[in-house]
């Protein structure tokens, strides 16, 4: 058990400025004096103020200061000896950020499917306190919105804060899944965990353009990677509000087969 100041500065500060202070107060400062024509015969019949009782409130005045200029400092006692228990476990988020993902796949509870998948994710990280967590999102491109971190706090914020159309509204145009995955594969290549995993959160339906599925796979298992896909939406598609004709069916149906080939081949 070690005892120390987590902000030294502000101790070394406040007692820099009590010292200065105390200086001024018995060096420089010189209090008004008045004389009376009385003073004598209030000195004499002991009618004046008890000087015991000044000083006992000036010093507990100093005392208090002081103990706020300690309060500062932030004193903590830090066992150095304490050990967590980690399952050293690197994971990487991986989120659809396409405009599909805004669509609603039941009328009965018209949350989106982003909504639904951000969710999802926060209620993962609770249950992952110990294991090195990051967030790459993909639409039309990929970006790493997070590298691998301990700090669930931000993270979470981090999520919780997402909306379509950010980073930029050109992202959602597309759906670039593969590439998506070898990002997130690439920010575990050079991990020394013992389990590495990407957990995909997607509707699961792929732009022409990307590149092969199978192209990604393959460098899972070369990296030995496990993807886990959770599948964001209905098999017959979604529904969109539209501010004229209301809300309106479209054509963006959930890819079971690929995120079971994904997931099976991992």
């Amino acid at each position: 058990m070690v005892f120390k100041f987590a902000q030294p500065w502000w101790l070394a500060a406040g007692a820099t400025l009590t010292i200065a202070c105390i200086c001024l107060r018995y060096f420089w400062y010189k209090p008004t004096r008045y004389t009376y024509p009385l003073l004598h015969f209030i000195t004499n019949n002991k009618l004046q103020a008890s000087s015991w009782w000044t000083r006992f409130f000036y010093w507990i005045k100093i005392l208090f200061f002081l103990f706020l200029i300690i309060l500062l400092g932030k004193p903590q006692f830090v066992d150095n000896k304490s050990k967590i228990n980690v399952e050293g476990i690197d994971i990487m988020l991986l989120l659809d950020m396409s405009g599909s993902m805004a669509c609603v796949d039941d009328l009965a509870d018209i949350r989106s499917r982003l909504t639904v998948a951000k969710k999802e994710a926060l209620s993962f990280i609770d249950q992952r306190q110990n294991d090195a967590i990051g967030l790459v999102l993909f639409g039309r491109y990929a970006l790493v919105r997070c590298p691998l971190t301990l700090d669930k706090t931000i993270l979470k914020k981090i999520i919780t804060e997402l909306e379509l159309g950010q980073p930029s509204e050109d992202m959602q145009s597309a759906t670039m899944l593969s590439q998506g995955l070898i990002t997130a594969l690439r920010r575990l290549q050079q991990s020394k965990a013992k389990s590495k995993v990407i957990i995909l959160l997607t509707d699961g339906t792929p732009s022409p353009g990307d590149l092969d599925p199978k192209d990604a796979v393959a460098i899972a298992q070369d990296l030995n990677v496990k993807i886990y896909t959770i599948g964001i939406g209905g098999k017959d598609g979604g529904y969109i509000n539209d501010s004229i004709f209301g809300w309106r069916q479209v054509l963006s149906p959930i890819n079971i087969q690929l995120l079971d080939y994904i997931a099976q081949s991992t």
